[in-house]
């Protein structure tokens, strides 16, 4: 399978075999399941970057504190419309 598509006006990031990518200068880790997988990022406010691996939004990163913050995936609806928890460790720099 290849490599997920992003619109053009997205940056794309390749996630190192350590679960690391580099954003803005900083290595962050994102997460080891996503090693050797490209990641797209998007502006979504002045210095606030969405990241997202194919459809999926993972974390969002804050240029001003340096930060990746997960994106709350706490509760979501399943294809059936039943709510289940989803634990996700946190992330964080390396």
């Amino acid at each position: 399978m290849g490599d997920p598509e992003y619109p053009g006006h997205y940056e794309t990031r390749r996630v190192g075999n350590n679960g690391t990518l580099k954003l803005r200068g900083i290595q962050v880790y994102l997460s080891q399941a996503l090693s050797n997988e490209l990641v797209g990022l998007v502006e979504v406010d002045d210095g606030q970057w969405r990241v997202k691996f194919a459809g999926l939004e993972l974390a969002t990163y804050d240029e001003r504190s340096k930060e990746l913050k997960q994106i709350d995936t706490s509760t979501r609806a399943s294809s059936k419309g039943k709510k289940y928890k989803q634990r996700v460790p946190p992330m964080r720099p390396v």
